[in-house]
């Protein structure tokens, strides 16, 4: 600014005070387009003196200008309001303006001054601006952070402005000259509320896809009813709409004028030309609700939404696509802060149906450097301990192991996206109420692209950012989360200092076989797995299983074995058995199947082991960071098949001591518990099943040349005769009588009734299928992971039958004794009373499984009689 002075005044003496508020306005102006009568307009220094007081709106009290020098012009001045520097290049046709100007609010004040810089320089000079904050922290509290951190080459205008009830609107219109833009592509416009970007019109369709798809294709079905939070522009109701099986859309959204402005400038984000009505809000799937949240949800569903009676009000994915309030989730903005609180996630928890999906906009990631980001890590948990807590109070059958489940229920992800308009990662986070979703989830590349041809509208696909690739990013939680989780000080046993800086095994060997020798044993039989040196206790043996192992979700195991099934395929049957036998369940991701290098041996120390005195040497990760831990644990979200996997020495084991053999080899000792004997009689079990098979197969192709001898068949049906029966599991059957018609008459409430049975009885429900008869009475069948839970109904004469059949090996003992030696029914005589058919009373206190649910359907259904009669299913032999 030197240049532009004259007289020998010195620059600083007019620059502001040390520490006063105000925004500073810079402007670059092309002039190439400016006629010649505007240009010599400009080349007077009375012109550049009366622009100046425009910009500046108060008395001059020192104006200093420059001579004009090789076609060039400067003015500096300065008053009370602030100061201003102008130069104009008439040989360049160029020219730039410095402002600054007091202010203790938003740039308001400042942003004017752009309209009269384009009236100054005229309709045709092209202006490139930005505004900037200056002062000390105290400045600005109320200010409009994101509208002045926009870069000055951007070629800007205010297309749309207005004050609503709630919140300052506005509708910005830019482009960057510099950049030469494909065909077709428009100026950007950009939605701000009270100054902070909302959405861009160049980078919409990452925010929406991202926030949108992932979340439905999760559903197990196929979402029909969508409740959409927010979202008064449209973008997130366009995407949801590409979704062939949605039926209906609960678009809440407080503020109307968002709606209007939204439809009149930013048509593109709520355009549904091809997969519905052209104007999004105009689609008749969408019902617009210009409410508050919390005052719709009462008004809907009452004071205690758990207990609405209506299921069919329920929706099946609620997506959240509120205002972000940056990481001060308690601090900023009071209309959005009532809508994170517990209260209303336990409602929004209500609303949704049992396999529903909950979808959140996070904001910009956290920074873990900031006191803030562990408000924003705060809220989260909040939200997920509420989904817990009210999951388990409905369904305690689940079985929970630390931070996951491992058969089913609730599953919580976080997932980030780069969002160029927000200059950021931006983070999303998934509440899944059922483990099919979490499996879904969590399904491979392909399986996403197929999962959107199957359910995304033809006329959208394929979509403009989201895919399989895409959403395999997302399956990974992000590392900032992970860092704010860890500065917790009661996290750091899975932290730094804990978990994640275990020693292992492995730590500088330059083979996995040094420290592990995985080899043939003699002595025994089969493989074996010995210590390659000598382990501390402590150290950590797991990253072996953990780096070989393929994972397999209970959809991809029945699919397979389906496959086997039809085909017959001896490759694909003995891959089955194998899964069978020896993959391991890890309840994190929605619960998934494991197969390693190792899957075939387990512990020398198990029960089965039967070498007396022998200590445990070998404990799992629960044992070592604790079996308790926060609702979403990000440390074991990253790192799943290590946590699933890991085992660390208990104590120290020396050089070439056993620590894995074959689970087909193991000897049983007779005082073991009951649950190793049965575990390891079910090994033996199969290895006897396949020596029979061998036989027969051996004796049939004997038989077939002629060539067997009787004395050969008799010894392969004593061999199939000592076979111990199997159990593939427990079948009950259900009359009930004396129901009421209404009742048992309408497959709605049968299905209610069905679909409460199972979830009280811990059981994974996978799909459901219900039919009304023309005239009256009904069918259905909820299918479980377990197997099935079936009905018809005859309400005409007040009966319905029904029955359960689960392929768990570990059922509950009969409510009337024992396995095996036990009465196998027993009759329902009202007030939770049961009589076992030896007239003893029979044992009902099981909280989940089969007893449970069939408890539970007979009470939902109001049956006044009920008999059940139950049996073991299995197989003597092969």
């Amino acid at each position: 600014m030197g240049g532009c002075f004259t007289d020998g005044a010195t620059p600083g003496l007019l620059l502001p005070a040390h520490g006063t508020c105000g925004h500073q306005l810079m402007a670059d102006v092309e002039l190439a387009d400016v006629d010649a009568q505007a240009m010599s307009r400009l080349a007077r220094m009375s012109h550049l003196q009366s622009m100046a007081g425009a910009l500046l709106g108060d008395s001059w009290s020192t104006v200093f200008k420059a001579e004009e020098s090789e076609g060039e012009m400067s003015l500096f001045g300065s008053s009370a309001t602030g100061h201003v520097l102008i130069r104009i290049s008439l040989t360049s046709r160029s020219g730039l303006v410095d402002l600054f100007i007091k202010s203790d609010e938003t740039s308001d004040t400042a942003t004017t001054r752009v309209g009269h810089l384009q009236d100054t320089f005229g309709t045709n000079a092209t202006l490139r601006w930005s505004i900037n904050r200056r002062g000390g922290k105290s400045c600005h509290p109320n200010d409009d952070r994101e509208r002045l951190e926009w870069d000055w080459t951007y070629d800007k205008s205010l297309v749309w402005e207005k004050e609503s009830a709630f919140q300052r609107i506005e509708v910005w219109e830019r482009s960057e000259p510099a950049v030469e833009y494909t065909r077709g592509v428009t100026r950007e416009r950009v939605l701000l509320l009270d100054g902070v970007t909302q959405v861009s019109t160049h980078d919409e369709n990452i925010y929406h896809q991202s926030l949108v798809h992932p979340g439905l294709l999760a559903h197990p079905t196929g979402a029909k009813r969508v409740l959409v939070l927010g979202g008064g522009d449209g973008g997130t109701i366009r995407e949801v709409l590409k979704h062939t099986s949605v039926t209906e859309v609960v678009l809440l959204d407080i503020d109307s004028e968002v709606i209007s402005i939204s439809r009149q400038h930013l048509p593109s984000l709520n355009n549904c030309s091809g997969h519905g009505a052209p104007v999004c809000f105009d689609d008749p799937r969408v019902r617009v609700v210009t409410r508050d949240g919390s005052e719709w949800i009462e008004e809907t569903f009452g004071k205690d939404p758990c207990d609405t009676p209506d299921e069919t009000a329920l929706f099946d994915v609620v997506i959240s696509d509120l205002l972000d309030f940056g990481d001060a989730w308690d601090t900023q903005s009071e209309m959005a802060k009532q809508l994170y609180t517990e209260s209303f996630f336990k409602s929004l928890w209500c609303i949704m149906r049992s396999d529903a999906a909950l979808i959140v906009q996070l904001g910009a990631t956290p920074d873990s450097h900031t006191v803030l980001a562990q408000d924003k890590y705060n809220m989260l948990q909040s939200l997920f301990d509420v989904f817990e807590h009210k999951h388990a109070e409905t369904a305690p059958g689940f079985a929970m192991r630390g931070n996951v489940e491992e058969y089913g229920g609730m599953i919580a992800q976080v997932y980030e996206v780069y969002v160029p308009s927000f200059l950021d990662m931006w983070n999303f986070a998934v509440v899944f109420k059922s483990a099919a979703s979490g499996q879904r989830w969590h399904s491979n590349t392909a399986s996403i692209n197929l999962a959107i041809r199957q359910r995304i509208h033809a006329s959208s696909r394929p979509l403009t950012y989201f895919d399989g690739a895409v959403h395999h990013g997302f399956q990974q939680a992000p590392r900032d989360w992970q860092d704010v989780f860890c500065q917790i000080p009661e996290h750091s046993h899975f932290c730094h200092s804990g978990w994640m800086n275990r020693t292992s095994v492995f730590d500088g060997s330059p083979s996995v076989d040094d420290p592990i020798h995985v080899a043939m044993n003699a002595e025994l039989g089969g493989l074996a797995a010995v210590a390659g040196m000598d382990f501390a206790k402590g150290v950590s043996l797991g990253l072996l299983d953990a780096s070989t192992a393929f994972r397999m979700s209970d959809q991809e195991f029945e699919a397979l074995e389906h496959f086997a099934k039809v085909t017959k395929a001896e490759a694909y049957t003995g891959l089955v058995e194998w899964i069978d036998r020896y993959a391991w369940r890890c309840g994190g991701l929605g619960g998934h199947w494991y197969v390693s290098v190792l899957s075939n041996n387990t512990f020398v120390n198990h029960a089965c082991e039967g070498v007396a005195g022998l200590e445990v040497n070998m404990i799992d990760t629960d044992s070592v960071v604790g079996a308790e831990g926060p609702t979403w644990n990000p440390v074991f979200a990253r790192a799943q098949a290590e946590y699933c996997t890991d085992v660390f020495a208990a104590s120290d084991i020396p050089k070439g001591e056993k620590l894995f053999q074959s689970y087909l080899t193991f000897e049983l000792d007779q005082n073991d518990d009951e649950e190793a004997n049965g575990w390891c009689a079910a090994a033996k079990a199969a290895t006897a099943k396949h020596a029979v098979k061998a036989a027969k197969a051996e004796v049939a192709a004997k038989a077939e040349a002629a060539a067997v001898s009787a004395e050969e068949e008799a010894a392969v049906a004593k061999v199939a005769s000592d076979m111990p029966f199997e159990r593939y599991g427990v079948h009950v059957i259900a009359e009930l009588s004396g129901v009421p018609f209404d009742e048992i008459n309408s497959s709605i409430t049968v299905r209610n009734a069905m679909v409460t049975a199972a979830m009280h009885g811990g059981l994974t429900i996978v799909d459901e299928k219900f039919f009304d008869f023309p005239v009256m009475g009904c069918s259905g069948v909820v299918v479980i992971s377990e197997s099935h839970l079936s009905i018809h109904t005859w309400p005409q004469d007040g009966y319905a039958a029904a029955d359960i059949f689960t392929c768990s090996q570990n059922s509950d003992q009969p409510p009337c004794g024992p396995w095996g030696n036990s009465s196998h029914s027993m009759q329902y005589q009202g007030s939770n009373t049961w009589i076992c058919a030896d007239g003893s009373k029979a044992n009902m206190n099981s909280p989940n499984g089969i007893w449970a649910t069939m408890a539970t359907l007979v009470a939902q259904v109001k049956a006044t009689r009920a008999m059940l009669t139950w049996m073991e299913r299995g197989d003597l032999a092969v």
